[in-house]
């Protein structure tokens, strides 16, 4: 342990010596893009009050509405369902031009020029004054000056966009080069990012919107933009370090990890995603893994995309060899819009898994997933199917999958009404046919302000084990607030298995959750219920709960986590009853950047009270009997902690601590095999190199 506040101690020192570092990569290049952010929108101004001097005496006003984001974050969807695909993630104070509204939804521009729907209730609307004509159409002024600064100033926007564009593929590849710790790590930067992102978008679409409309009356030509030779946008990390783990015994290996990732830019329809990863660590034992994965996009036209991919990885266990594996991944995905109101799309991914030792797991199989898209002005729709075919030696490996699905939903005043179906058809081979089933799925929702309301019913059936088919129901509410930097989230469900054979009926249960989050600038909230009722009078029920509170300051949060597990017997109720436990902790975290480095951090002590029954074993016969209660008191301590120091302009320094060790508290009066303790421990270091942009050109 005093080697462990040692090396803390160390860090923070590290991070307060900080004031000669050297320019941090990726803060640099977020000050440049804020910059072009702020000469965007000051041309973009300009732009606008020149196009506000097109002659006609008959003009009117009118509103161009935006929406402000005002949830932390928010999901722009690729329809104006809450069950349709995420497109992408927006945050707070980012702005979308407002296309469309239908009902509680928004079609925005969004910034690679696709269009996209957002829920009311994650932002405001502001609108913006533009001037037209009451018979809808648009007329340039006459005066050639005017009209040459109207293109110029346009043609500027443009260029500007471009090299934003340019800013923002070296910033997203750094990005996707980094780990899930790393990205927690630069959470502030990545934010400031988006917004800084979506606004140069907003601006452009914006100037792009009403060049489009204004011009075209005019037929002024279309400004179009260089393009782009052919470049590698990416970076480059290795690291070494040490790492351990303790629980019977001490496992321990030399840690390293070498990363490239990466885009290749071919040309403004086509680039290639490149992430090659090779590490040596421990989780329980150690281990090397070997990834390769490429993925390929391209845009033949405004209509047609085509994605595909290609992933190799492999797993090699220093002390068991019956882990180790090879799996290969390669698939195609094709999205063509047939008319303006129709989309097709289809998928298929193949795999296969080898495994050194005989008799592992090993499979090959094919997915596939294909349909249709309809959106109209007051319904729409979507069906398709998809599967998956599986081979293996392996009886719960080898099936067949089937999956038909059909949504259809109705657009009204106040929100929507929509029905979907779902079906399902799985055969297994072999011995493991008794898990055959046919499953039907019925889901009603409707959507209504700020509240989502779902029903739903499922009968799954077992051809070849019938005591085991059974119902479910299943009922949901949740309402949503946010204004004012102040998020509010309410969900209560309901939901109850019956079991129509007769063998079976005692296992009918209801279960009943209810979850409550509330987050604004100074505290965080959230609390989690859930409960589950047996209709079998010989069964415990159950009950968890969990809560996380605190207060926020800056950029740390700090506050207490409580939690209980208790199994009840309503005849004979007791909190001193094998299986139950209660826990009470402190967590603290922290994102932020000190100087020009990052750092990031979270600590969270837990102790908690359990209670188990005292075994005792018949050495003849194997025979465990269970005797009185014992009060056990097992603590858990995490700590993880990282900074990322630049070292010039293409170089980064990053370090990166964790520790963990549980006290299990387990002796041979209440298990047959006792472990006090497990722990582990990671420190590593390296260096990030992130190519120039200018290098690689073709």
């Amino acid at each position: 342990m005093k080697i462990i506040l040692f090396l803390i101690i160390s860090l923070f020192w590290l991070i307060n010596d900080l004031h000669a570092s050297n320019s941090d990569d990726i803060q640099d290049l977020l000050q440049e893009i804020n910059q072009l952010r702020i000469d965007i929108q000051r041309t973009t101004a300009s732009f606008l009050l020149i196009a506000g001097q097109f002659e006609n005496d008959s003009e009117e006003f009118i509103d161009q509405l935006y929406i402000r984001i005002t949830s932390r974050t928010a999901d722009i969807r690729e329809t104006n369902l809450l069950t349709s695909a995420v497109l992408a993630v927006t945050y707070t104070d980012e702005e979308y031009l407002i296309e469309e509204e239908r009902g509680d939804w928004f079609n925005v521009i969004m910034r690679d020029g696709r269009q996209g729907w957002i829920y009311k209730d994650d932002g405001q609307i502001s609108g913006v004054n533009k001037s037209v004509q009451k018979d809808g159409t648009n007329k340039l002024s006459s005066d050639d000056e005017v009209r040459k600064l109207f293109e110029s100033l346009y043609n500027d926007i443009s260029n500007k966009n471009v090299t934003a564009g340019k800013f923002f593929v070296d910033f997203e590849v750094f990005y996707e080069s980094m780990t899930s710790r790393e990205r927690d790590a630069n959470v502030i930067l990545i934010e400031s990012y988006h917004s800084e992102k979506e606004k140069i978008h907003s601006s452009y679409a914006y100037a792009t919107h009403y060049y489009r409309k204004l011009s075209s009356a005019q037929q002024v030509p279309v400004v179009h933009t260089t393009k782009q030779p052919l470049h590698f946008n990416g970076t480059l990390f290795a690291s070494l370090g040490s790492s351990s783990y303790e629980a019977a015994g001490k496992q321990t290996a030399t840690s390293r990890t070498l990363n490239l990732a990466g885009n290749v830019i071919i040309n403004p329809q086509t680039n290639v995603n490149v992430n090659l990863n090779h590490s040596l660590d421990v989780v329980q034992t150690p281990y090397t893994a070997n990834n390769v994965n490429l993925q390929l996009f391209h845009s033949r036209s405004e209509l047609t995309r085509i994605r595909a991919n290609l992933l190799y990885n492999s797993y090699n266990d220093e002390q068991f060899r019956r882990n180790n594996f090879k799996n290969v991944v390669a698939g195609f995905n094709l999205e063509h819009e047939l008319r303006t109101d129709i989309r097709f799309f289809g998928d298929i991914q193949a795999n296969s898994k080898s495994f050194e030792a005989e008799g592992g797991n090993e499979f090959q199989g094919a997915g596939f997933n294909s349909g249709l898209i309809y959106h109209g002005q007051n319904r729409q729709a979507d069906i398709g199917i998809r599967g998956r075919l599986q081979s293996s030696d392996i009886s719960f490996l080898d099936y067949t999958r089937i999956n038909p699905v059909i949504r259809i939903r109705f657009l009204t005043k106040n929100g929507s009404f929509s029905i979907r179906g779902e079906g399902e058809k799985l055969n297994y081979a072999r011995e493991a046919e008794g898990n055959n089933h046919n499953l039907g799925i019925a889901d009603l929702e409707w959507i209504q302000s700020a509240r989502v309301s779902t029903l739903r019913f499922m009968v799954r059936q077992y051809p070849n084990n019938p005591d085991f088919d059974q119902m479910r129901f299943r009922f949901q509410n949740q309402w949503r607030r946010s204004s004012a930097g102040v998020f509010r989230r309410t969900s209560l469900s309901v939901q109850y298995v019956y079991h129509t054979g007769e063998g079976t009926r005692l296992s009918d249960y209801l279960d009943l959750r209810a979850d409550r989050s509330i987050v604004n600038e100074n505290i965080f909230f959230d609390l989690n219920l859930f409960g589950r009722y047996w209709d079998d009078k010989d069964r415990l029920h159950r009950i968890d709960f969990f809560s996380r509170f605190g207060y926020k300051f800056q950029k740390f949060e700090i506050g207490p986590v409580i939690g209980a597990q208790f199994l009840l017997d309503p005849n004979d109720i007791t909190i001193e009853r094998n299986g139950n436990s209660l826990r009470a902790g402190i967590e603290g975290r922290v994102h932020t950047v000190i100087q020009k480095a990052t750092l990031y951090g979270t600590f969270r002590y837990q102790k908690s009270y359990v209670y188990s029954n005292k075994i005792s074993i018949d050495t003849s016969t194997g025979l465990i009997t269970e005797g009185e209660i014992k009060t056990r008191m097992p603590s858990t301590i995490q700590f993880s902690a990282g900074v990322h120091i630049p070292l010039g302009e293409l170089f980064l320094l990053r370090a990166d601590l964790s520790y963990y060790s549980i006290d299990l508290d387990v002796s041979e009066e209440i298990s047959i095999n006792p472990v006090d303790s497990r722990s582990g421990l990671r420190l590593t270091g390296g260096i990030q190199y992130r190519f120039n942009q200018q290098q690689f050109r073709r």
